[in-house]
């Protein structure tokens, strides 16, 4: 099995793919606090906002989640999607996703936080 690698823009920036359906799927990596990132996918039509927003991670390395985005990629551009060069439109959207991200680690970590007895 052959792997094909894309060369991904750094962290902090965004992969902006189009179907000639007008479909459009962004990509963002985002740093969810120090050492974890997230991959944040949101997917609708060009000039809407997004209707699918998913998130994977946190992921331990930037690496692990540039690969997580190179492998969806991938089987994006399989599926006849392309790569743009156009400048993504849903930040907002995926800052706020990412946001709520931080929350939920935020409460899982209040949760369990212990006070001596």
């Amino acid at each position: 099995m052959r792997l094909n690698y894309i060369k991904l823009p750094q962290l902090g920036t965004s992969v902006v793919l189009l179907a000639a359906s007008g479909k459009r799927i962004e990509l963002h990596i985002k740093p969810v606090e120090e050492g974890l990132y997230s991959l944040i996918a949101l997917g609708g039509i060009s000039n809407e906002q997004p209707h699918k927003v998913k998130s994977q991670g946190p992921y331990h390395r930037s690496q692990q989640a540039l690969g997580a985005a190179n492998a969806i990629i991938n089987a994006l551009t399989s599926r006849g999607y392309c790569i743009s060069e156009t400048v993504a439109q849903w930040q907002i959207p995926a800052q706020r996703q990412l946001r709520k991200i931080r929350d939920k680690r935020r409460q899982h970590a209040v949760n369990y936080t212990f006070e001596p007895v």
